[in-house]
């Protein structure tokens, strides 16, 4: 079925379903910058992601596989960001070592 293949092509790109928070999208490359290094200072320990999909800069933060602790943790970058939404996305799968 379609679902068993795309399951198997997540695995081969080590993805899978999951959550990010959004905390920026804007064309102003000095100012996703600037908010980038922010984040990265007040959340040393969360992945955070900076892009450019023209003509827009986004700042992603967190890799959450449910919904429910990426909403938590909304909670508190809104109280930084108050514009920030929780977005579907995929998100790496972290092999754990052995």
């Amino acid at each position: 079925s379609i679902s068993n293949l795309i399951i198997a092509q997540n695995k081969k790109l080590n993805v899978r379903d999951g959550f990010v928070i959004q905390v920026y999208s804007n064309v102003n490359r000095d100012e996703a910058l600037d908010i980038h290094n922010y984040c990265q200072d007040v959340f040393p320990d969360v992945p955070i992601n900076l892009t450019y999909n023209q003509p827009n800069y986004r700042i992603k933060i967190g890799a959450f596989h449910e919904k429910l602790i990426a909403t938590r943790f909304l909670n508190v970058i809104k109280k930084i960001f108050p514009k920030s939404i929780v977005i579907a996305e995929k998100i790496p799968i972290i092999a754990l070592d052995e």
